[in-house]
C-alpha cells in the first residue's frame, strides 16, 4: 500500500487527539530531518471492530 503523508501544525497534538479516537500508531511523534512525523496503522474496518 503506497504511503499516505497528513501534514498538520502540531504533530504531537494530532497524536494524541487521534489516539484518544482510538487509531493505531506503530510509531510515536519522532523528530527526524527538521520536522516531527508519526507512523499509524491502516486497518481494514472489520479488523477486530
Amino acid at each position: 500500500m503506497p504511503p499516505l503523508v497528513l501534514s498538520v501544525p502540531d504533530c504531537r497534538a494530532s497524536y494524541e487527539r487521534m489516539k484518544a479516537a482510538g487509531v493505531e500508531f506503530t510509531q510515536e511523534p519522532v523528530e527526524r530531518y527538521g520536522s516531527v512525523d508519526a507512523v499509524f496503522a491502516i486497518l481494514p474496518a472489520t479488523a477486530g471492530r
